[in-house]
């Protein structure tokens, strides 16, 4: 009951930015108001309405709007994970890890830079397969966190090529 009535006072306090949510004229809340099919409808027609457009759909599933963008002349690109089910064995959490060395990419070659996520990117794997090469494969990720550790203490806020 007490969870109840904490869900009923967080909606009483936060009503007003749901109204606004609902009555804003902005592309992204009208996005959301949107079932995922019109939601699909009116991004598609958002984009294709630009003049030489192109997009990158990141975890693109079955690729139903990949295909409808392609109808209408836009240059799209569809990245997602299934290919790894092909690789490993599939559970809720099987992502995590990936995730995780991503983030230490970024955060190793710098927020805010390409360029040094890209070479972080290439460190990481050189180190993941050297690393379970010679010291041993269960220790592979250890030393890429070690890495991580030894350029924040290096350069604790730009990371390798970092502002």
């Amino acid at each position: 009951m007490t969870e109840m009535r904490s869900t009923q006072r967080y909606f009483e306090t936060h009503a007003d930015r749901f109204d606004r949510l609902y009555t804003s004229p902005d592309v992204a809340t009208r996005l959301l108001r949107q079932g995922p099919r019109r939601s699909r409808e009116f991004a598609i027609s958002v984009v294709a309405s630009r003049p030489s457009p192109s997009v990158l759909d990141v975890g693109c599933g079955p690729g139903r709007a990949l295909d409808a963008l392609g109808r209408r002349g836009v240059a799209a690109l569809g990245i997602a994970g299934s290919g790894l089910i092909m690789a490993t064995y599939v559970s809720p959490r099987v992502g995590f890890l990936y995730g995780l060395i991503a983030f230490t990419a970024v955060a190793l070659g710098g927020f805010g830079s390409l360029g040094g996520t890209l070479l972080a990117a290439v460190i990481i794997g050189e180190v993941e397969v050297f690393s379970g090469l010679y010291i041993g494969p269960e220790y592979k990720y250890v030393s890429v966190f070690v890495l991580y550790l030894l350029v924040l203490l290096w350069r604790p806020k730009q990371g390798l090529l970092g502002w």
